[in-house]
C-alpha cells in the first residue's frame, strides 16, 4: 500500500516495494539519509491491486466466475489477497 515510509529506524538499508515507493522517497533515503535501498518487485504474479493490471490481465474482466485457478495461473499465493503464481 502506497504511504509514508517511517526513516526513524537506525538501519542501513530500507527493502522497499518498487511499484509503490516514490522516486522522492528513495532519493530521500539514499542522499540525505545515507542509506541502501533495495526495492523488490513482483515478476511472476498477477496481484489485483495494483493500477495496472488490466493492462496485462484485461482478459479476466470477460470471466465472471474466473477463481484464479486455472491457466494462465498456477493457483492462489496463500497471502488472503487475490495474489496468484503465473
Amino acid at each position: 500500500k502506497k504511504g509514508p515510509i517511517f526513516n526513524g529506524f537506525d538501519v542501513d538499508m530500507y527493502n522497499v516495494d518498487l511499484f509503490d515507493t516514490s522516486e522522492d522517497i528513495i532519493w530521500h533515503l539514499q542522499k540525505d539519509l545515507g542509506c541502501i535501498v533495495v526495492c523488490h518487485f513482483s515478476a511472476g504474479t498477477y496481484e489485483p491491486w495494483r493500477s495496472d493490471w488490466e493492462d496485462y490481465f484485461s482478459f479476466l474482466k470477460t470471466f465472471k466466475h474466473y477463481n484464479g485457478n486455472d491457466p494462465p495461473f498456477l493457483g492462489n499465493k496463500g497471502n488472503n489477497k487475490g495474489e496468484r503464481w503465473l
